[in-house]
């Protein structure tokens, strides 16, 4: 069964009063436009769109963030790319929040045809769209850094084109997710603005405060009625902006650096060479760190969790805030990978 689609007794009995009335008025709008979304799917459905919007919703997911975001860290461009995971943390926590807040469906399918090359996609709850969400905020940081640019506004409008129309073509979302997930995305950009102008990164005090506010993001958010994975997503992003902010203070503003690569002053064939290797190099680090550090995690999880069921009557009540800042800790270092050891690897490598 899909989150969000149980009988209404169900979230009635668990929701309190005023969340589950909330609930109420926006699950009326998403059943009211289901037929209309169902419709629109009969009138474009093509066999191109198909694999269009469904290789294109990749974008927006775990995967494509893990490996695409270091790039700006690699090729020369940290602060735009810091910016974008401020942003995306950000976006990815208050959808988060809201999701695990409404507990509402994605359109019901059918009449609906849900085309998703994700098999979480059923599990997680529908309103606020996270892609509509996180298309406009990093659309918005790239119009802070590249004003005028002609070809960032090309690209930029074919991101939130894609991404928004995407998600309705293909049935994960309906008009009502979508205005939410771009309210939000705009919010995320603001509260973006603000810490720009909090962080010091040469201030531990600073620092301090926002992770407080950052670990207090992750409190906030609501127990899910349903095995919804926003939650885990929020978590993930949280510890890699932590673990960047850190290694940006301990390094005292000096991110390790690499060589700049200049398009027009090496050849065309040593050019992609050299990039592909960064990447290669790069994304390796990455994948080493998350294979090993889920190994650890496990056997430490385990060991704190047996010394807690000693000694504590109710050891979940324990050992879930554990498996939280375990997890924080993973992804935190994957932060610490992208802006510490991959800048070194490259460098010896020559690369």
């Amino acid at each position: 069964m899909d989150a969000g689609s149980r009988p209404a007794e169900f979230y009635k009995e668990r929701l309190s009063p005023t969340r589950y009335w909330v609930r109420s008025l926006f699950l009326n709008a998403i059943y009211h436009e289901t037929p209309v979304l169902a419709w629109l799917q009969e009138c474009f459905k093509n066999t191109i769109m198909d694999v269009y919007f469904g290789y294109t919703a990749n974008i927006g997911t775990h995967t494509f963030y893990m490996l695409m975001l270091p790039l700006f860290f690699w090729y020369d461009n940290i602060e735009l790319g810091y910016d974008i995971v401020w942003v995306l943390a950000l976006g990815v926590s208050f959808s988060g929040i809201v999701k695990d807040y409404m507990c509402l469906p994605r359109p019901r399918a059918p009449p609906v045809h849900r085309i998703s090359m994700s098999k979480s996609a059923a599990k997680e709850y529908g309103l606020p769209s996270t892609h509509s969400c996180n298309s406009l905020s990093v659309v918005l940081v790239f119009y802070d850094y590249y004003p005028t640019n002609k070809l960032v506004d090309i690209c930029c409008k074919w991101l939130v084109l894609t991404l928004v129309s995407g998600r309705l073509y293909t049935g994960m979302h309906g008009a009502t997710d979508i205005i939410t997930g771009g309210v939000l995305g705009y919010f995320s950009y603001w509260v973006l603005t603000i810490i720009r102008n909090f962080i010091t990164r040469e201030s531990f005090s600073h620092n301090a405060i926002v992770t407080v506010a950052l670990l207090y993001l992750i409190k906030l958010n609501p127990r899910p009625l349903e095995n919804c994975p926003c939650f885990q997503d929020t978590v993930a992003f949280i510890g890699v902006v932590i673990g960047m902010m850190w290694t940006l203070w301990l390094d005292n503003l000096e991110v390790r650096s690499i060589r700049p690569l200049d398009f027009y002053s090496m050849p065309l064939i040593q050019y992609m060479y050299i990039s592909f290797m960064r990447f290669l190099t790069g994304v390796s680090i990455i994948v080493t760190w998350r294979v090993l550090s889920r190994q650890w995690s496990n056997t430490l999880g385990m060991w704190i969790t047996n010394g807690i069921s000693r000694t504590n009557p109710n050891p979940k009540e324990v050992s879930v805030p554990v498996a939280i800042f375990i997890r924080i800790g993973i992804y935190a270092g994957i932060g610490i990978m992208v802006l510490e050891c991959s800048p070194i690897l490259i460098n010896l490598f020559g690369f």
